[in-house]
């Protein structure tokens, strides 16, 4: 038993020599310090240290593989999607050196896909926010603190930036019985209106609370349906 196994190594040991592309020859010559020794040794004793060998060896390189026009689209699509997700999330989470940071992996894309205005405001706000800290140490801690998102029902991850809690409450409302429409004819109207539509959104929001007309219910992806799928 002893004979055949050491023989099966022995056939084993030449195969992996011809795909690497080494000859017995050299192979004889560089047995110290060869990558096929190395591997040979790995065989043998699966020890930490022999896979640190093959793994760390010079000679183990992989040649050169050029992407295709799809392969390369693909890649770079689902990098800047990864990107935005980062985004989103430390919006949700109140992260701001991570939302800073995630704006700084995503400059690049803008600058070599020739988008000329998002590469240069976004340059100009990133520059400006990572100056913050020195100019307004306040307002950077503000920032820090979460103070750039915020929750309308105060759960876990469902922070959003605050022009998008605008659109949802102020301007919302607006749009609603009571609102804008129909008063821009009259610009004394108009004027009343914006000064006091912030008072009429809060004061409906109450009263839309009071009277239950307003439901916090679980994401759908919370749901128990979903949970029983799971």
């Amino acid at each position: 038993m002893g004979d055949a196994a050491e023989a099966e190594s022995v056939i084993l040991d030449e195969e992996a020599n011809t795909q690497l592309g080494i000859h017995a020859n050299d192979a004889d010559t560089h047995m110290g310090d060869s990558l096929a020794s190395a591997i040979n040794n790995l065989r043998r004793e699966q020890t930490p240290g022999n896979l640190e060998k093959v793994v760390t060896h010079p000679d183990m390189t992989l040649p050169p593989t050029l992407m295709g026009g799809m392969a390369t689209w693909m890649d770079s699509l689902i990098e800047m999607v990864n990107i935005l997700l980062n985004i989103i999330h430390f919006q949700r989470t109140g992260n701001w050196e991570g939302f800073l940071e995630s704006i700084h992996q995503f400059l690049p894309w803008c600058f070599g896909l020739n988008r000329q205005n998002y590469a240069r405001n976004m340059s100009y706000f990133y520059i400006d926010m990572r100056n913050l800290r020195t100019r307004n140490p306040s307002a950077y801690q503000y920032l820090v603190d979460g103070g750039f998102s915020g929750s309308l029902s105060g759960e876990k991850h469902t922070k959003i930036p605050m022009d998008q809690i605008i659109e949802m409450t102020i301007n919302r409302c607006s749009k609603e019985t009571g609102g804008l429409s129909g008063k821009t004819e009259n610009a004394g109207a108009s004027a009343r209106w914006v000064r006091i539509n912030h008072y009429l959104a809060a004061l409906k929001q109450h009263l839309d609370n009071k009277v239950k007309m307003n439901t916090h219910s679980k994401h759908v992806e919370l749901s128990s349906k979903t949970d029983e799928k799971g």
